[in-house]
């Protein structure tokens, strides 16, 4: 399995302060204005930079360390969809499809109905699928 495009740079801000210069590099690749967010979520806060406008989240830890990308794939009541799907994942784009992927990449890490999961490293990506079996979702977290 070979993921290749900007994802790279994606994943190595994770686990980053944010205050990274990592972080930078992905937010000005990103290029967007973005909101910010704080939560309490099990007594935990998070912290999220929402870029609606380009279909990303940035989650962040109570730690100001960043644990989680989401990457809209498809257009939702909040989010556009993210117009570099071609450029992040060389191979993926927005007629994807869980087989399509799953060829691409080979067996994954673990597997549902609608979503598949791949390890990289210490991180996963993991592809949602909408009930058509169509890339909906992409997401990079530390495990």
């Amino acid at each position: 399995m070979n993921f290749s495009g900007d994802v790279e740079f994606f994943v190595s801000c994770l686990g980053t302060k944010e205050s990274s210069s990592d972080i930078l590099k992905v937010v000005i690749l990103v290029a967007s204005e973005f909101d910010s967010l704080e939560t309490n979520f099990g007594g935990e806060k998070l912290f999220y930079w929402q870029f609606f406008k380009r279909g990303v989240t940035f989650r962040f830890n109570e730690h100001q360390v960043l644990d989680t990308i989401f990457i809209y794939v498809k257009e939702n009541e909040e989010y556009y969809s993210y117009p570099f799907l071609e450029d992040l994942i060389i191979g993926i784009n927005h007629k994807s499809t869980k087989q399509s992927v799953a060829n691409l990449f080979g067996p994954p890490e673990r597997e549902g109905d609608s979503w598949l999961k791949y390890r990289i490293f210490d991180n996963y990506l993991h592809f949602e699928f909408d009930d058509s079996l169509e890339l909906k979702q992409v997401t990079m977290g530390k495990y």
